[in-house]
């Protein structure tokens, strides 16, 4: 595998930002590459924080650090180039590792749902409607005790919208 540094934004809009980044991780693994994504990595809870500058920088030069085993930097450029990424380009050619530029084609958020994501949702809806008098939170009034009848409709439509989701995906993988 191909060791790469992968530049995204993070600043900004942060979960945005993450979500197009793990979709940048996920791109470069299909490509047969194992990236460093230090912005994904550095900015969990309880690691660092961006928001402090010093921390920040901490999490930048960590992540270049790896610059000295990396084969290549590699920049995903949908969401733009940030500063930070900007800092990662200057890196790359001061230490003469090459950089490339990338999109994912198609690429907008709502298409990046994973599919456990989907069939958690449908598994939860499922078990609503396998024991209808598990209470039931809603906007209005709390908690219901059971079920209504248009509620079980809805929590069908959503699953029947969900599986509809979930084949639509399997077929673009094919």
């Amino acid at each position: 595998m191909k060791l790469v540094i992968l530049e995204s934004p993070y600043a900004g809009d942060i979960e945005a930002n993450v979500e197009y980044a793990r979709a940048c991780v996920r791109d470069s693994l299909s490509r047969g590459e194992a990236p460093i994504a230090s912005h994904l990595l550095y900015t969990q809870p309880g690691i660092l924080r961006d928001e402090v500058p010093e921390e920040r920088q901490w999490g930048i030069d960590a992540g270049l650090a790896w610059g000295n085993k990396a084969e290549a930097t590699v920049l995903y450029v949908d969401r733009g180039i940030s500063r930070g990424m900007e800092y990662g380009i200057a890196n790359a050619e001061k230490v003469g590792r090459p950089v490339e530029r990338r999109s994912i084609q198609g690429w907008r958020p709502e298409t990046m749902v994973d599919r456990s994501s989907i069939e958690a949702q449908i598994a939860k809806f499922q078990q609503a409607l396998d024991d209808p008098w598990r209470p039931i939170k809603n906007a209005q009034n709390g908690c219901d005790p059971i079920i209504t009848e248009a509620e079980t409709r809805q929590l069908r439509c959503a699953i029947a919208e969900l599986s509809s989701q979930l084949s639509s995906k399997e077929r673009q993988s094919d």
